[in-house]
């Protein structure tokens, strides 16, 4: 139990580590891009972990540090995680999301299906699934 536990915090740590692009709120409503989004699982090289199945402890630790989406235009976003955030331009080409941020030559893509939000970055490494508050 302990060892799972250590795993899920290590892989949790490298997801906050490497997304140091996300921060969170919108406007309530319709589901779309400008709408308030949690987190509820994420996926780092393969291996997903699901908030809800995560040890009660683990939650409360990432409740500070846990990835945050918010685009209030639907054409600026910011993405935090860890207090860092990374301000970036959302376009739209049919129904995905393209994000680019000045900071980085890399970009990631969104989809909505129903009220979950999909974003994976450009080397299919890291998706995060956020659903509508």
């Amino acid at each position: 139990m302990k060892k799972a536990a250590g795993k899920i915090i290590g892989i949790l740590c490298l997801v906050l580590t490497v997304l140091t692009l996300f921060a969170g709120c919108g406007s309530k409503g319709t589901v779309d891009i400008t709408s308030k989004w949690k987190i509820s699982e994420f996926t780092v090289n393969g291996t997903t972990t699901k908030m809800d199945d995560t040890p009660f402890f683990v939650r409360m630790l990432a409740v500070t540090k846990n990835p945050k989406f918010v685009c209030k235009d639907g054409v600026n976003c910011v993405l935090t995680s860890s207090g860092k955030a990374h301000p970036g331009t959302i376009t739209q080409e049919g129904d995905t999301y393209v994000i680019t941020f000045p900071d980085t030559s890399k970009k990631m893509y969104g989809r909505i299906s129903g009220d979950k939000l999909m974003i994976i970055n450009e080397g299919g490494t890291l998706e995060l699934v956020f659903e509508a508050k």
